[in-house]
């Protein structure tokens, strides 16, 4: 049985299209664990924004950033924080 050595394009091709059919499987997967959650914690609300507890807590008495608070317990709905990081975006001038 003779033994046959792809091409350099072929040996590119076939690792390409692994790697695309791996990616096409892994990546929605990715998508739908991080943007799942509708609301997040102070913890959490933290890390996403990379501030620190009174940071977070001054942003929220200025009204900066939305929350929702039931009694002591406080959430920061994940889609406003986003949309409050983008609204921070420095676009570039060319």
């Amino acid at each position: 049985m003779p033994i046959e050595i792809p091409t350099p394009s072929e040996l590119e091709s076939t690792i390409e299209n692994a790697v695309r059919r791996a990616l096409s499987k892994v990546i929605p997967e990715l998508l739908s664990n991080t943007t799942s959650k509708k609301y997040l914690t102070k913890k959490e609300a933290i890390q996403l924004l990379n501030v620190s507890a009174p940071t977070l807590q001054r942003m929220r008495n200025e009204r900066r950033i939305p929350f929702i608070q039931d009694g002591r317990k406080i959430l920061y709905p994940y889609a406003d924080l986003i949309a409050y990081l983008e609204s921070k975006q420095i676009k570039v001038i060319r």
